[in-house]
């Protein structure tokens, strides 16, 4: 009978024990989804209970972080602020949203997101981007001034959606497509414009941006427009042309023509085959122009003229010139181009290098006629540009 009795009262004690146990794991596995998950000592914080989309937000936080850092090549120094992402299950907002306030003696930035499974991902990327630049803002703003007359600054759009077209290469490839592609066909207007009637398209805002960046001293010019804007200067066109590029009216139209045509050059994802664009720019290479490519300037000549042209010319003397000319810069255009495109500009050079051989026209048409088959068939892209031969 006392046996039994012990058996019972250690069946009943390992039941509680275990229960207390169980009760215990679950609140702790609670309260640690609950927890924040903080980056750099804090600076940054992620809360929700979604423990597996905080561990992956906080990897694209890191990424977006460390591309701003070195797009603007300096780091974020976190001294008057503090980043807090709030990832909620259940929200009556449909869009994520951001919210600035002071806590804790700092400047608290919250980038709220309301529905990790249905979210606009660029929207996300532009808010980022906007806090991210007031992170550097905020560093140039004494702290006693920042938190005794606190007020939202206002980042320009052309500066926050520049950056976020900036942080990854298929963004800055087809914004310089679709730049290039715009100022060749006059949709473009000049930057003047764009900055007097708040114009600014997603492409141009990444273009602009990046013609910043390529400056010398990019790191000074960036900090004085997170200085100005501190200070709430008003940054506008003039302003960027006398305490950026410290250049005058007809050259800031120059430095920016150049740099919208510079951007078919601009390689930032390598391909196997053609797209439109690089269909677009072989037949565009094909022509050389008077005054280019070593075609002399000469009323009885065409304006422009294709290779299967310049074959009636073949025994003038600066014949000689174009084949040299025209082939190292179809080379040097083919430069970090796709396979493909690199093979049809040899096919390009080949031809051109031929053109004084005592080849039968009727066989340097049909070879002309092979390269413009490799350009434009097949066209396998929705999306490409088909351009009448």
């Amino acid at each position: 009978m006392l046996k039994r009795i012990l058996f019972i009262f250690y069946c009943f004690t390992s039941i509680t024990v275990f229960g207390d146990d169980a009760t215990r794991i679950m609140v702790y596995e609670q309260l640690h989804k609950l927890a924040p998950l903080k980056l750099y000592g804090g600076d940054i914080e992620l809360i929700g209970e979604n423990q597996l989309a905080k561990q992956e937000l906080s990897q694209w936080v890191k990424l977006l972080l460390t591309k701003t850092e070195s797009f603007f090549g300096s780091p974020i120094k976190f001294e008057n602020q503090t980043i807090r992402i709030v990832i909620k299950s259940e929200s009556t907002d449909d869009k994520p949203f951001v919210t600035t306030s002071i806590f804790n003696g700092k400047i608290l930035q919250r980038l709220v997101i309301t529905d990790v499974n249905n979210f606009d991902l660029e929207l996300l990327e532009l808010l980022f981007s906007e806090i991210l630049i007031k992170g550097y803002i905020y560093d140039n703003i004494p702290k006693s001034a920042l938190l005794l007359s606190y007020k939202d600054v206002t980042i320009p759009y052309w500066l926050k959606m520049g950056l976020a077209r900036n942080f990854y290469n298929s963004y800055k490839e087809n914004d310089a497509e679709e730049a290039y592609m715009a100022w060749i066909n006059g949709r473009i207007l000049p930057l003047r414009n764009i900055f007097e009637n708040n114009l600014w398209s997603t492409y141009v805002s990444g273009i602009f941006l990046s013609s910043i960046k390529r400056e010398s001293n990019y790191r000074d010019n960036f900090n004085k427009i997170f200085i100005a804007i501190a200070n709430d200067f008003d940054i506008d066109y003039f302003w960027i042309q006398n305490n950026i590029l410290n250049i005058d009216d007809n050259e800031f139209l120059i430095f920016w023509d150049n740099w919208l045509y510079i951007q078919k050059y601009m390689i930032y994802v390598p391909r196997q085959q053609l797209n439109g664009f690089e269909r677009y720019l072989l037949h565009q290479s094909l022509f050389s122009f008077q005054g280019y490519s070593g075609v002399p300037i000469d009323k009885t000549l065409p304006q422009a003229m294709s290779p299967i042209m310049i074959t009636q010319y073949k025994d003038e003397l600066w014949v000689n010139n174009y084949i040299n000319s025209k082939t190292r810069q179809l080379q040097v255009t083919a430069t970090g181009k796709s396979e493909q495109y690199r093979d049809i500009t040899n096919k390009i050079c080949d031809y051109i290098k031929n053109i004084k051989s005592d080849m039968k026209l009727k066989d340097q048409i049909l070879q002309y006629r092979e390269i413009q088959d490799a350009i434009f068939k097949p066209i396998k892209e929705k999306d490409d540009i088909i351009i009448a031969e």
